[in-house]
């Protein structure tokens, strides 16, 4: 799962992390933080990054998947995809603090669901502008599980 958060110019590479692991199949991953620069608040317009951070739930080494669409991913773009592990059980409280503080950059996390109420009302998280046809890929019912007023916010 994937989503999009806080402003800077970077975040076109962000949406391109999410859909490329979308893309690829990634199952877990679930949230990118990066709102829109472009004008029409497509991330179109923002500049690549030459890195992006990821939190993620645990240690990569208990998680191979992610490890593998991680290291997929910058082969196939040459952006390097910085990791910090955080515990599960801390993992939304580091998010909240990150973003309240507007300290660390957050690019993307895994984490679930049912946090994106939460993350959509706080405007933390942008919707990613996946495809249709990407999204029909899944079944409906995850489908309903990622969206929030009828926009995309995490990739399955």
């Amino acid at each position: 799962m994937v989503v999009d958060v806080m402003v800077d110019k970077y975040n076109h590479s962000r949406r391109t992390f999410i859909r490329s692991v979308g893309a690829i199949g990634v199952g877990g991953i679930a949230a990118l933080a990066g709102c829109s620069s472009s004008k029409n608040g497509d991330g179109s317009g923002g500049k690549t990054a030459d890195k992006i951070v990821f939190y993620n739930a645990g240690s990569l080494k208990d998680d191979p998947g992610t490890k593998k669409n991680i290291d997929r991913f910058q082969k196939k773009t040459g952006i390097k995809v910085d990791v910090n592990e955080v515990p599960w059980s801390n993992l939304k409280t580091t998010l909240i603090t990150q973003w309240r503080n507007e300290g660390t950059k957050v690019d993307a996390f895994n984490g679930p669901t049912w946090w994106l109420a939460d993350f959509v009302a706080a405007n933390w998280v942008e919707p990613l502008g996946l495809s249709d046809s990407h999204m029909k890929k899944y079944p409906k019912n995850l489908r309903k599980l990622v969206t929030f007023d009828g926009k995309v916010y995490m990739a399955p």
